[in-house]
């Protein structure tokens, strides 16, 4: 037989062709239907669950500290005016920058005399224009002080009422001499214009309420005497919390 060399050779060609390409896929490894290679996307998967567990410990992270930080930047300070914010034992004052701070309570009332050193329980220990240093209140404007004066502090960006206009008396005695007068407590018990809210109504200025109440956190509150008085709480579970000169207030 003849054997035709030039189909031969053709048809050996074509053999091979087909063999190779048949054979490329098993080649590259195990590559997926997409086209891409199955070790290395497994690898980008495992890389990128890695990453983003790591972003998102690092965005805690981040968002633990913002949260702490917001917490000091916004926290509430204290109010020297209405002497609030602070804790039993505490009252609301200045530090040497002007800024409201909580300060342990001294042992003196407003109105008293301070110059021993001791402290005032409210307010400022200041010297008045008698040369005499007494516990004062602090103020914005005359408003804030009850018929008196609301005067700058040298050195200071904060005021204090003039205490020397003050009149002390007794809650109980209710021993003002003016008759339009009443004992309130203002940081200590003083002489003010009588006012006439009930008790827990809300209040604002120390002589909001009735003689016999104090203002408190924002209400009137019954005066007592710790720790059963007289006065005592209306209710006998009522706790009767301390104020100044051994005086309180009904904490209902």
């Amino acid at each position: 037989m003849k054997l035709d060399i030039g189909a031969w050779l053709v048809g050996t060609l074509l053999l091979v062709s087909v063999t190779a390409c048949s054979s490329e896929p098993s080649t590259s490894g195990g590559a997926t239907p997409g086209g891409g290679d199955a070790g290395t996307v497994a690898d980008a998967a495992a890389q990128a669950d890695g990453d983003a567990v790591s972003d998102a410990a690092a965005s805690d992270d981040v968002v633990t500290v913002d949260a702490s930080a917001a917490d000091v930047s916004t926290a509430p300070a204290c109010n020297p005016l209405k002497n609030t914010g602070c804790t039993d034992g505490q009252h609301c004052g200045y530090n040497e920058e002007s800024k409201p701070e909580c300060r342990p309570n001294g042992s003196h009332a407003i109105g008293e005399e301070c110059g021993d050193g001791a402290g005032c329980i409210a307010g400022a220990c200041v010297t008045d224009g008698s040369a005499t240093s007494r516990c004062a209140p602090y103020c914005i404007s005359d408003a804030n002080c009850s018929g008196s004066t609301c005067n700058g502090i040298e050195g200071r960006k904060w005021k204090t009422c003039d205490v020397s206009k003050y009149e002390s008396c007794d809650p109980v005695a209710q021993n003002c001499k003016n008759q339009k007068h009443s004992c309130y407590f203002d940081g200590g018990f003083v002489c003010l214009v009588t006012g006439s809210k009930s008790k827990l109504d809300p209040c604002t200025a120390p002589n909001d309420c009735s003689p016999g109440l104090v203002c408190w956190a924002s209400l009137c509150r019954k005066l007592c005497k710790p720790p059963a008085g007289p006065p005592s709480c209306d209710d006998i579970e009522t706790p009767c919390s301390k104020l100044a000169s051994g005086y309180g207030y009904c904490d209902e």
